[in-house]
């Protein structure tokens, strides 16, 4: 055996036992050459000859010496790349797997996988590798360079993928691999980027809501996709939560630009943008990590060094240098985050923003524009008078944030119900934020996990979720007295300096020197906690979104007695005033103290009550009943008051709340089918998951003879559309039929949707063709009668298009049954449908069944998009094969919005026909 001075070990030199050695430490990340030693005596045992042993001792000795000093510490240490790779390269590919195989695979490391994969042909999918497998496989990957039959990696593309996705983390956080569904927003990204005169974006929605989040994971497939020509050039990110950024000049935001620009996206060192930056005093990082503590400096140091030169020209400079080498137009993306605090803080900070901008256009750069904002102050000067694309994020809908939870139970093993789910989300309420903290909760094995525990940590015992989510809410607030006045002062729905003083400042702790009206000044400041109404000059309301979110913690955390006092403190001050303001706020703080019906009646006046609307989900039960009644609603036997009460709970059950008790109190009625808020409680059956109970209980409520024959439609209705999700199609159809018998109170659009059923599920069935043509006639009539309000919904719009465009081919005489204004109609309403397909938004399964549907080779198709264009051409073609097709696609998406109803997803449905065959 050779040793050689430059860290080399020739295998060529060795034999089997000294080859055997140095291949089990080449393929192992870290070693401890004695271990090593011990486990070749263990393999050969008493058959070692002399001379193979003494040869075993010299490679332990020479890899000792090579790795060097930490060779034998208990982690091992590692061999030298340059050695590692020519010990592999010069290996036969079967002494690799065979040292491969005496590793066994559950002690490998992740770095260790990844060149067992690589050596055994298996090419690893980096699109979907988080930055720790990415990292792994960069290091497998120079590792397997020059093995002679191992798949080859470019390891500048993984190097590539590391960065994007440190960066997107840097934008969304850490929280990004728990990204929340958000379809529709990324939707409505991606074809906005694709448009040629694309419409500055505005990004609105509370704190925490998960805006920045959204817009992250839209830079993620966006930096991922394998078509070049769809990747920017470059991603501006301008995050104004930090303070610096929050009162930077056009000059800070300029170098901050040319920084990002010169490390973060441009490989080439020296393309002579890191040479603009030492000129322009910048030093290394990105933002949101180091580089701004330089700010206050290197603002001096340029107008010191180019004190002759505007920040247009420098931005022109940087463009020149950074585009040098590429295609024109640039196509870069601006992102100005947390944008509301620079209107709030900088009037002339928000304005830089916009002449960055400006500058850009102006060099000739494909601008994508998006800001992110709590709410805007000048919406229209950020959009330069155009019409700007308003995209709102709300919270998720129960069904979302229960397949959401279900969805990453099950990536960590752990079998999560539906039930579960929907229970914990009545806590959380489709908070995203809250959403992410339940999953960070899932810590336990899979068989370790106990689900009454995990719900009660989420809302019984520690109420977990909602203090973490209030506590970080809390710590991004400044000001330490600040700080203090919202916690508890919370409690009180309008902020003034005399609240501050004669209510909140003793409960709070604020010390006795406090200046009240700075520290409001310092709460507007912050635009966290508070916001003002136009009618009430001079003074900050709390948000209303958070304080749904951060009351029930403030219930648990504040002792009784220092609320009473806040509630007391506010009676005694507003009862002095007569303003409808005052008087509400008056009468709120009564509400929550509990006060007697004859005490609010007192003072009560209707005006002022009616402020309270808006913040009945706050108050206590009693005293919201209380409030519904004085407002004239509440329990009735006039169909008014249910009708009344049936919309409340329609609206809590939209924004994911299933617990409706205090309604049915209120009506007088139990929770239950058999009543005449029967609809309601199946709606509440169906977003709980509590599917058998639907079922059973409707195929009863026929004989019920207390329940309105609409009331019966709807709880059918709601029946019809679980046993359908469930591909019980008999039961589905029974259940349909029922409701068009007892369909004569119903609302045309309830009308509509039985009659698109009573076409679809025969269809499926493949029976009663003449039935069903009565049918599709009668949703045609009402279509058109109904135009406007199908239009407003996207569910109906597409179950209208999917099942009734079959009358645009001329098959079976239905040009002359149908009215052309039905035709128009349908293929108006097909071009509204987008996204087309959101089941296919995270499945590339699904994606692959569309492109099977649409008889292409699903290697063709790569995103949604890319079916939504097929789609457009197949659809609109007078082929009758290939508008078929569209329209089976569109169908199956019809039985994909079903499926996902009940929890079944798209590998659940039953496989359809390679050639669709339609039925007429």
């Amino acid at each position: 055996m050779t040793q050689r001075s430059d860290n080399d070990l020739d295998l060529l030199d060795l034999s089997d036992a000294g080859r055997g050695l140095v291949l089990s430490a080449a393929i192992r990340e870290r070693v401890r050459p004695s271990q090593l030693m011990a486990d070749w005596l263990d393999r050969t045992g008493n058959q070692v000859t002399d001379t193979a042993l003494a040869e075993a001792l010299d490679v332990t000795l020479s890899l000792g010496a090579l790795i060097g000093s930490g060779a034998e510490r208990p982690e091992g240490g590692e061999l030298p790349l340059q050695l590692r790779q020519q010990v592999l390269a010069t290996a036969e590919l079967s002494e690799v797997h065979a040292a491969l195989l005496r590793n066994e695979p559950r002690t490998r490391t992740r770095t260790e996988s990844c060149f067992a994969d690589l050596i055994t042909g298996k090419r690893p999918d980096a699109s979907a590798m988080g930055r720790g497998d990415l990292l792994a496989l960069a290091t497998a990957a120079k590792w397997a360079e020059g093995v002679n039959g191992a798949v080859q990696i470019d390891a500048d593309d993984v190097t590539r993928r590391i960065a994007n996705q440190d960066f997107v983390e840097r934008v969304g956080g850490a929280d990004l691999s728990l990204f929340v569904g958000r379809e529709a927003l990324l939707t409505a990204l991606h074809r906005l980027w694709q448009m040629k005169d694309r419409p500055t974006v505005l990004i609105e929605g509370p704190g925490g809501i998960g805006k920045s989040l959204a817009v992250a994971r839209f830079f993620q497939v966006l930096l991922t996709d394998s078509d070049a020509a769809t990747r920017p050039d470059a991603i501006l990110h301008l995050d104004f939560d930090l303070p610096n950024m929050q009162r930077a000049t056009a000059f800070d935001m300029t170098i901050e630009i040319v920084r990002q620009l010169a490390l973060r996206w441009s490989p080439n060192p020296a393309s002579g943008l890191q040479g603009l930056l030492r000129a322009l005093g910048g030093r290394g990082g990105f933002v949101g990590a180091d580089s701004t503590r330089s700010f206050s400096s290197h603002s001096v140091e340029t107008r010191d060094y180019r004190s002759r030169e505007t920040p247009s020209e420098v931005l022109e400079e940087a463009l020149g240098l950074f585009g040098a080498r590429r295609r024109p137009p640039l196509r870069l993306i601006l992102f100005a985050d947390s944008f509301e605090r620079a209107e709030v803080l900088d009037e002339v900070a928000a304005t830089n923003v916009a002449r960055i901008v400006n500058v850009l256009r102006a060099a000739g750069v494909d601008l994508m524009v998006i800001y992110a904002a709590r709410a805007y102050v000048q919406p229209a000067r950020l959009s330069k008078g155009a019409r700007p694309s308003r995209q709102s994020v709300k919270r998720f809908t129960q069904g979302e944030a229960v397949d959401y939870l279900v969805g990453k139970a099950h990536q960590r093993g752990i079998d999560l119900t539906r039930k579960a789910a929907a229970r914990a989300n009545q806590v959380i309420k489709g908070w995203p934020l809250g959403l992410r903290i339940a999953v960070s909760m899932l810590d336990s094995t899979p068989d370790s996990f106990d689900p009454a525990d995990w719900l009660e940590q989420i809302g019984k015992g520690d109420r977990s979720v909602q203090a973490t989510l209030y506590e970080r809410l809390l710590s991004r607030i400044n000001d330490d007295n600040l700080r203090r006045l919202a916690k508890p002062g919370l409690l009180v729905r309008r902020i003034t300096p005399e609240v501050i003083g004669q209510v909140l400042a003793k409960p709070c702790g604020l010390p006795a020197e406090t200046d009240a009206a700075d520290l409001m000044v310092k709460a507007e400041r912050e635009g966290q906690l508070f916001w003002r109404d136009s009618a009430d000059p001079g003074a900050l309301w709390h948000r209303q979104d958070l304080r749904e979110i951060m009351l029930p913690v403030l219930r648990l955390d504040v002792p009784k007695t220092v609320a009473r006092d806040i509630h007391d403190a506010a009676v005694a001050y507003y009862s002095t005033k007569t303003d409808d303001i005052s008087r509400a706020e008056e009468l709120y703080h009564r509400l929550c103290r509990g006060d007697a019906r004859t005490e609010v009646g007192l003072r009560w006046r209707a005006s002022a009550g009616q402020r309270l609307v808006g913040s009945l989900g706050e108050l206590p039960a009693p005293a919201a009943a209380m409030v519904r009644l004085l407002l004239g609603g509440g329990r009735s036997d006039t169909a008014g008051g249910l009708e009344e009460l049936r919309a409340v709970a329609q609206n809590r059950l939209s924004d994911g709340v299933t617990d409706l008790a205090d309604l049915f109190a209120q009506a007088g009625f139990t929770e239950s089918l058999d009543t005449p808020l029967g609809d309601v409680h199946a709606l509440s059956l169906t977003r709980q998951g509590r599917f058998d109970e639907l079922l059973e209980g409707a195929e009863r409520i026929p004989a019920a003879d207390n329940v309105p024959a609409p009331i019966k439609a709807r709880i059918a209705i709601s029946a019809a559309g679980v046993s359908e999700g469930q591909s019980d199609l008999n039961r589905a159809l029974v259940f349909w039929r029922l409701a068009q018998r007892l369909s004569k109170g119903l609302f045309p659009m309830e009308q509509l949707t039985v009659r698109l059923a009573l076409a679809r599920v025969p269809r499926k069935i493949g029976r009663g063709t003449q039935a069903r043509h009565f049918h599709v006639r009668a949703a045609c009539d009402l279509l058109e009668d109904e135009a406007r309000a199908v239009f407003s919904q996207r569910v109906t719009r597409l179950e209208a298009v999917a099942e009734l465009s079959e009358v645009l081919q001329p098959v079976r005489g239905w040009q002359e049954r149908i009215d052309p204004s039905v035709r128009g109609l349908l293929l108006n309403l097909f071009r509204e449908l987008r996204p087309m397909f959101p089941s296919a938004m995270e499945s590339r399964a699904r994606l692959e069944e569309l492109a099977r549907i649409l008889g292409i080779p699903s290697g063709d198709v790569h995103q949604p998009s890319d079916i939504d264009s097929l789609m457009f051409h197949s659809f609109n073609n007078t082929d009758p094969d290939l508008h078929g097709r569209a329209l089976a696609a569109l169908r199956s998406e019809v039985d994909a919005a079903f499926a996902a109803a009940v929890g079944r997803g798209p590998d659940d449905l039953p496989d359809s026909d390679a050639a669709p065959q339609l039925m007429y």
